[in-house]
């Protein structure tokens, strides 16, 4: 199973890359803010890297800003990605050099 890790100031998400479900929670300091989301809205968020990138939806993605996603509570309420936080260039992350 193949992971996305959501990450903000408040500490990190491990994501079900294809349904969105969030696996693990890591807390960044005492307020555990992202304790209470439940989903990412990964559909959302790969129809707009498809629609905002010339690469493929998930091509050198990896890591996620959690203000770049929408997100359902375990309330069921949904937060909406805030726009100003995406980003149309892709993440690359570089390869380890041989030496």
């Amino acid at each position: 199973m193949r992971t996305l890790l959501i990450s903000g100031s408040y500490g990190e998400l491990d994501v079900h890359r294809e349904t969105g479900a969030v696996l693990a929670y890591r807390s960044q300091g005492e307020d555990p803010e992202y304790a209470n989301i439940a989903r990412i809205d990964v559909a959302e968020y790969q129809q707009w890297l498809a629609t905002h990138r010339a690469t493929p939806a998930w091509s050198g993605v990896e890591v996620v800003d959690i203000c770049a996603v929408g997100f359902w509570t375990t309330d069921g309420v949904y937060e909406a990605p805030i726009e100003d936080f995406r980003d149309p260039r892709p993440t690359v992350t570089p390869l380890p050099l041989p030496f």
